[in-house]
């Protein structure tokens, strides 16, 4: 593989790790004033949590609509912070957070703020990672607009020849898609839904992106560990360019034999 002209160097799979993990390595919850103030994040933090959960663009937080369910600190104060407030003095934390992002969510929709928010399934929501209550949720579509770090899972599946040759099913995407069309893929990924597992997404992208049985999955899907990255969004990516973009991913192997074929 080459990137640019012909003359540039092969790429390695340093390389590849590199564009996918290149997020600057800054501490970026303490960001110098010298700094210009389109580097300097804002933290969004959920009630009784020091902890950050997501990191905004300034420019994402001056186009937000909040609500009165969110206080936001002055651009001059490090660290900058959103934070999400507790309506219900907590009775109910976890639905208090989920109803004050839900409706900004919404608001910010219905106002088509911006245009990440209709390019998702509306219905599809992702889990905030590592929150202290239960099951705190926000839009897919907003993941990236609050910088919150999403669940992802992929699968490679494989098969080997009777000389011991490994060979992978690569799938292009198609050129229509609204995230990095026309590029090579995981042979089954998706976005881990909230209510769901990592093993339960490949289940049913399996079937969805491959046409690959169930019970094919569930007896023979061996999972190989989690690959964690940061890095900002490019033009390719299917939301605004320069957001925060952290994810675990979650990977499987599925090996199949000459007679199983992946399809659409």
């Amino acid at each position: 593989m080459y990137r640019g002209d012909m003359s540039s160097l092969p790429v390695t799979y340093l390389d590849l790790v590199k564009s996918n993990d290149n997020f600057p390595y800054i501490d970026i919850s303490q960001t110098p004033y010298a700094e210009p103030p389109d580097v300097v994040f804002y933290q969004l933090l959920l009630p009784g949590d020091p902890r950050p959960h997501g990191f905004l663009l300034p420019s994402v937080v001056a186009k937000m609509p909040w609500t009165s369910d969110f206080e936001i600190s002055a651009p001059d104060v490090r660290p900058r912070t959103v934070q999400v407030l507790n309506r219900s003095n907590g009775q109910d934390t976890p639905g208090a957070c989920n109803g004050a992002l839900s409706d900004v969510v919404q608001r910010a929709m219905d106002a088509e703020i911006f245009p990440s928010l209709t390019r998702w399934r509306p219905s599809e929501d992702f889990k905030i990672v590592g929150a202290r209550y239960p099951l705190v949720r926000l839009r897919r579509a907003a993941a990236g607009l609050f910088g919150i770090a999403y669940r992802g899972a992929h699968m490679t599946v494989y098969t080997q020849t009777s000389d011991g040759e490994i060979k992978i099913w690569v799938p292009r995407r198609t050129s229509h898609r609204k995230t990095y069309p026309g590029k090579l893929d995981s042979t089954v990924a998706g976005g881990v839904r909230a209510e769901e597992s990592p093993f339960e997404c490949i289940v049913h992208e399996a079937d969805e992106e491959a046409s690959l049985p169930e019970s094919l999955v569930r007896q023979n899907a061996k999972p190989c560990g989690a690959i964690t990255c940061m890095s900002t969004s490019d033009k390719d990516s299917g939301v605004e360019e320069g957001l925060t973009v952290s994810g675990i991913i979650y990977v499987y192997d599925l090996e199949v034999d000459h007679t199983v074929i992946p399809k659409p």
